[in-house]
């Protein structure tokens, strides 16, 4: 689809959940455990890779970093709104269907060191 930002924040929740659902396609989503000594950290857009700490809630944290990667000039409190937003839009076989999603994409790595 590839949505200019306010494009994308004028569209109804399942517009953008249909909007992710397409950057997930993308690939390169990887789990690992995320480590520093600054910053608790459930997940992290670098360039093209997305890394997720499975030890943290999964689909609010997926659908943040799937929104930095498709929206980079998102800031970080919009993201964190628009990602909380469409974690309550979903019930539980939404919850579920992006569980599974994510599962089938993901590729374990091993621990990633964040500089601040």
């Amino acid at each position: 689809m590839g949505q200019k930002k306010r494009g994308f924040l004028r569209l109804t929740c399942e517009e953008q959940l249909t909007e992710l659902e397409d950057e997930l396609q993308r690939g390169k989503v990887y789990e690992a455990s995320l480590r520093s000594a600054k910053w608790v950290l459930h997940g992290l857009q670098e360039g093209e890779a997305i890394f997720v700490d499975p030890r943290t809630a999964l689909v609010e944290t997926l659908c943040h970093e799937l929104i930095h990667r498709r929206f980079p000039r998102l800031s970080e409190r919009t993201v964190d709104r628009l990602a909380k937003k469409l974690l309550v839009h979903l019930d539980q076989a939404g919850l579920w269907k992006w569980f599974q999603a994510y599962n089938r994409v993901k590729i374990k790595a091993p621990p990633k060191d964040v500089e601040d």
